[in-house]
């Protein structure tokens, strides 16, 4: 399999990430979570920074605007791919 190439702004992108996990009720030390959330968000590459990413779950095609956008710290990030159209 191919490698794909390092996604550029604009592209169409699949973050692999870790995230906190916020236990919001009490619970012993046997029934906390012992781990980290695993996360994947997929979207526009809409900023690729030194300390983040900001990807975009839905643009408009008419013009520049974008909803559902996450941006996640570089420290988090596990891996970047771009996803490659069907032709």
């Amino acid at each position: 399999m191919a490698r794909s190439k390092k996604p550029k702004l604009g592209d169409l992108v699949r973050v692999d990430w870790v995230d906190s996990v916020l236990e919001t009720t009490w619970k012993t030390m046997e029934l906390l979570c012992d781990s980290t959330s695993v996360c994947e968000s997929t979207g526009w590459l809409i900023r690729d920074e030194d300390e983040f990413v900001t990807v975009a779950g839905h643009k408009d095609a008419q013009c520049e605007n974008y909803h559902g956008v996450v941006t996640i710290p570089r420290c988090a990030i596990k891996r970047i791919r771009k996803i490659e159209e069907a032709t």
